[in-house]
């Protein structure tokens, strides 16, 4: 946990391989301009009136060896262990505002019927139980798409200012 505090907060950390272990933020797709970085400066914006926090969390809460889709056995432990443990911290932690980079991974929550990524990069989610939060889900940052994704993340945003009414 003190990596990942100091890896999202750029602190030097005192343990001299923490550099090793992790990359620098600014190259990597998740923590850069195209995907959190970008979140968090846009909807600092959005809402310079409020106070703003930011959360990340996989969706997945068993990892794979690889990149890509999970494996088939990673996905029963997940369903059999891990059912609602997103439904529990959805609970917990109430947000207004939920971005899923997931493509079309499954979503382990129920919600209404979405199109596949590719007919609809970005999508606003009802999510039966959460009535009130504000879900979108568009692509990983991780993927490769023709033309990129940054007009995606506007879209996202656009989303969020439609949602709040011009704040």
């Amino acid at each position: 946990m003190d990596d990942y505090y100091h890896y999202l907060y750029n602190i030097p950390a005192n343990k001299n391989n923490l550099v090793n272990r992790l990359k620098k933020k600014s190259k990597r797709s998740f923590w850069n301009r195209n995907n959190f970085k970008f979140y968090s400066e846009e909807l600092t914006q959005v809402f310079k009136n409020q106070k703003v926090s930011f959360l990340w969390n996989n969706v997945s809460k068993i990892g794979k060896c690889a990149r890509g889709k999970q494996t088939d056995s990673i996905g029963e432990l997940e369903e059999k262990y891990f059912k609602n443990v997103l439904h529990n911290e959805l609970e917990i932690l109430q947000p207004d505002i939920v971005i899923f980079v997931t493509g079309d991974r499954k979503i382990p929550l129920k919600h209404s019927p979405i199109k596949k990524i590719k007919d609809e990069q970005v999508s606003k989610i009802k999510l039966d139980d959460f009535p009130n939060i504000l879900a979108i889900r568009t692509y990983h940052p991780n993927a490769k798409i023709k033309g990129g994704k940054k007009h995606l993340n506007k879209q996202v945003i656009r989303l969020i200012k439609e949602k709040i009414g011009g704040i």
